[in-house]
């Protein structure tokens, strides 16, 4: 995200998914999208002559299965989904279709702090502020607060702070993070593990060698709020489960079974 302290510089666009069907799809002008349904009018009564009313009946919304939260960068919303857009699908179709809504505003100013608002609620510290160039540890003399907030300056959160991905689990629900470009280059994306595509990250305590982009990988670790957490990057195995190249998502979009409650693209 480049500079917006209204979060003009980026978009969200939440679906909702109820059972194989789509409830409704939600673009919303700011970091963090708040599940939202829209209301599914109740079937009307058929008419019959005579003094028989027909019964009425309620409809309830089916459970809600899947949600997909998908993060667009460094457009304004009036570039977005103004009038003359060249992204018709965002500013036509999924306006009229969903929910637009407006005046939500950034955590912070860059990508990092933002990005770990979205996961966990915590706040902008200055290393985050500043799109974490080294990966930071927290000291072990930080402490998460009352109010759950991480205090100290750092990147990567201790296994007590809580995030959604904690909650998901804990929940029995699964969720999974497919980022763009990620083990394009794995000496790069991955200098701790360069064999392995899923779950990129930098080591810790060093610096983060994709603050750059190149021609052929442009995986950021700062668009990739996971790894963030030591709740995810300490367990490799679900690491490598959850957090995956984009190129993975068509496959496990084949069926209801393999397409995770919580998606984040």
């Amino acid at each position: 995200m480049r500079k917006s302290t209204r979060l003009a510089a980026a978009s969200v666009l939440t679906i909702i998914l109820a059972g194989a069907g789509m409830l409704a799809s939600v673009s919303i002008a700011g970091p963090i999208a708040a599940p939202f349904t829209a209301p599914i009018a109740a079937p009307f009564a058929a008419r019959f002559p005579g003094p028989i009313a027909a019964p009425t009946t309620s409809v309830s919304l089916p459970p809600i299965k899947h949600v997909f939260v998908i993060v667009e960068e460094n457009e304004s919303e009036s570039t977005t989904f103004g009038s003359g857009s060249a992204a018709p699908y965002l500013s036509q179709t999924l306006k009229s279709d969903g929910a637009f809504l407006q005046n939500y505003f950034a955590t912070g100013h860059n990508s990092a702090d933002n990005y770990i608002a979205m996961v966990s609620g915590q706040a902008p510290n200055a290393l985050t502020s500043a799109d974490c160039q080294k990966f930071v540890d927290f000291s072990t003399s930080d402490l998460v607060a009352a109010n759950g907030q991480m205090s100290g300056q750092g990147c990567v959160y201790p296994k007590s702070v809580p995030s959604l991905m904690s909650q998901l689990d804990s929940a029995g629900l699964t969720w999974r993070a497919y980022e763009d470009s990620m083990g394009a280059t794995p000496m790069r994306d991955n200098p701790g593990n360069p064999t392995d595509v899923n779950c990129g990250h930098p080591i810790l305590n060093t610096a983060d060698g994709t603050e750059g982009q190149t021609a052929s990988d442009q995986y950021a670790t700062r668009h990739d709020p996971f790894v963030y957490f030591h709740y995810v990057i300490d367990n490799q195995s679900e690491c490598d489960q959850n957090v995956v190249p984009l190129t993975q998502l068509q496959s496990d979009l084949a069926s209801a079974s393999t397409t995770p409650n919580y998606v984040f693209i």
